[in-house]
């Protein structure tokens, strides 16, 4: 069951002309792909016994649930923003078999791990199979890449769907002088966000990925 929602008052919203404009394009997509410090979150992990890849889904999840522009969708010729947003991951499973899991926010990071967890699970009993929820939009859609360093990506969309759903990946991160960097990309709709709320978006995950005690531990706020 999808999250509930607002409906946009696009006739009112500052971004009016940007959405008219851009959802008319054939590829009304962009992408940028940023180098973040995950040194401290590492860290963390390895001392807290704690998976890393979720450990980032699930901040990056956080942001999402704090910040709005990740959370709005097009639905037909309305904008509408979420009251919250959930996971939707690709996990490889058997032989070299891609799955799709949901994964349902809980601002409390362990009750998100134990939901996420049993999500894989489902995943590894059923090669192949695919959630039916993962066709929701009030998701964000993440993949992880650890084989590899990435400076760009590109992803498959429907453009029959008017697809609007944020696309998330991380790829392998390295240790780069004294730091530890990891690309980390971000896929959006156009006519609903610019670079700048992206740059913000960004901007926030690193706060926590540099104090994971707070994004983690703290109180979500």
């Amino acid at each position: 069951m999808a999250s509930p929602f607002r409906v946009v008052d696009v006739n009112a919203w500052p971004r009016q002309g940007a959405f008219a404009y851009f959802k008319e394009l054939d590829h009304p997509f962009f992408n940028i792909t940023s180098l973040l410090e995950v040194g401290p979150l590492v860290a963390y992990c390895t001392a807290q016994g704690r998976p890393f890849s979720l450990a980032a889904v699930y901040l990056a999840l956080r942001v999402a649930n704090e910040y709005e522009p990740l959370r709005l969708r097009i639905q037909g010729e309305q904008v509408v923003a979420y009251d919250e947003v959930q996971g939707s991951m690709t996990v490889h499973v058997g032989e070299e078999q891609l799955a799709f899991t949901y994964m349902q926010y809980d601002p409390a990071f362990a009750v998100f791990l134990e939901r996420a967890e049993q999500a894989r699970e489902r995943a590894e009993a059923n090669p192949g199979a695919i959630d039916a929820r993962t066709g929701q939009t009030d998701v964000l859609h993440f993949s992880v890449l650890p084989w590899i360093s990435f400076t760009s990506i590109s992803h498959a969309r429907s453009w029959r769907t008017g697809d609007s759903v944020p696309k998330i990946t991380f790829g392998q991160y390295r240790n780069e002088g004294e730091r530890i960097q990891m690309p980390v990309s971000v896929e959006v709709h156009h006519g609903l966000m610019d670079g700048l709320h992206v740059a913000r978006f960004l901007e926030r995950v690193q706060r926590y990925l540099s104090a994971p005690e707070t994004g983690l531990e703290g109180a979500h706020g």
